[in-house]
Parts: structure tokens; sequence; C-alpha cells
């Protein structure tokens, strides 16, 4: 499915008074035939987040805005991603946001603030699926191993795997 993805490298600019440069980066894409709708989000102070409608793809990333304390990231999540996220009855989307990877020991408990904020932005609009990176890769890839940015070289990591986490809300 994601060798038919025809991603832009054309970049837009996106603001919000919650980001570190005050923008991020989108990029836009199509994905032929698909009907469904998903919501992919790569979690961190350096975040990517996808939306994918219909056969249109939004894929962005950017810097959340430094923080004195590191809980408040969570606060700064929650406000962004509820900015950004809309739905109706129409759409009906899928929410994916990465889940913690299990073999990793390195940032997990402040990368687990930053997704609570994340979680908390869309817990009121349905269920949210938390798969670990290595799961989505295996659905979305067919291995485990195979690194989302190696697919699309062109886009930020991040877009990368928010892209990914989108397209296994597809599957959902």
């Amino acid at each position: 499915m994601y060798k038919s993805l025809a991603i832009q490298n054309e970049k837009e600019k996106f603001q919000s008074k919650l980001l570190r440069k005050e923008y991020g980066w989108m990029h836009k894409g199509k994905l032929p035939g698909n009907t469904k709708c998903s919501l992919g989000v790569d979690p961190g102070v350096n975040f990517g987040i996808c939306f994918i409608t219909g056969e249109d793809i939004y894929a962005m990333y950017g810097s959340l805005l430094q923080q004195t304390h590191h809980i408040e990231y969570a606060n700064v999540a929650f406000e962004l991603l509820t900015n950004l996220v809309w739905t109706n009855e129409q759409t009906d989307p899928v929410y994916v946001i990465e889940g913690p990877a299990f073999n990793k020991t390195f940032g997990q408990v402040n990368l687990a603030e930053v997704r609570t904020g994340f979680y908390l932005s869309l817990r009121h609009l349905g269920e949210i699926h938390t798969p670990p990176p290595m799961t989505v890769r295996k659905a979305v890839f067919g291995s485990g191993t195979i690194q989302p940015m190696d697919i699309w070289p062109l886009l930020n990591h991040n877009c990368a795997d928010a892209l990914s986490l989108a397209l296994y809300g597809l599957y959902q």
C-alpha cells in the first residue's frame, strides 16, 4: 500500500505559537483509491503528525516550544493537537500514537509525558491505538527492521514515522 503514495517534496509552513520556531513544515501527498481516514502521531519534543483523509495526505513535523519543566510538554502537546485536529461523523478516523519502544531505555520517561499530552487531546474523539514502533513497521512494511525514513527519504524522520502510523491506522 505504501508504494502507491505520492508525497511531494514541496513543503509549506504552518504556524503555531506552541512551536519552537513558530512554524513547522507540512508535506502533501496522495493515496489513490483510499476512502478511510486516519491520524498518526510520532510523539516527542520533535514530533510528526500525519492526517490521511480519503486520498489526501497531510504530513507535518516541528519542535514544541521549549519548557522549563519537562512535564509542561504534555500541556503544549495537548494544545497543539487540539488546535490541529478536527472530526465529523462522515470521516470516523482511526487515531494512532506511537507507543513506547520496549528495547529503548533512554528518554522513554520524558517521551511518555509528551505522548500523554497528545493522547489526552484525542481521547474524547474515539479509540486511540498506541502500538510500539516495531509492530507498526511489521504491519505497514512487512518487516520490523525497515525504517520509515528509508522508504521516504525526502521526509523528516518524525514526519515519516507519523505517516507510517497513519497508514497503520488504515489497517485497523
